[in-house]
């Protein structure tokens, strides 16, 4: 196994681990688009987060990430998206609440 494989390997370990506790989902996000970096290099990566109505950023990521990407908010429907359907998609998928 070369030295990339084996700390990729390490690092979904990591993030594995760290998804095993919910209490510590902000580290596991962080930690997966910390690993995703190193095969898909970028200035801004960032997990939102469905509450409401609304699209909030849950992490940030990347040298573009900073307190001004935390403080975006959208709503739903700015993006063309009906709240039904994404609740619809993510039924289909298996996800009841987030």
């Amino acid at each position: 196994m070369s030295t990339y494989s084996a700390d990729f390997a390490a690092d979904l370990r990591g993030v594995a681990t760290l998804a095993t506790r919910p209490e510590r989902l902000d580290l596991t996000l962080a930690a997966a688009l910390d690993a995703l970096a190193e095969m898909v290099p970028y200035d801004l990566a960032v997990v939102l987060e469905l509450v409401g109505q609304r699209l909030l950023v849950r992490c940030a990521r990347g040298p573009l990430a900073n307190a001004k990407v935390y403080g975006v908010k959208g709503a739903v429907s700015r993006l063309g998206l009906k709240p039904s359907t994404l609740q619809h998609r993510m039924r289909k998928h298996g996800i009841d609440k987030l």
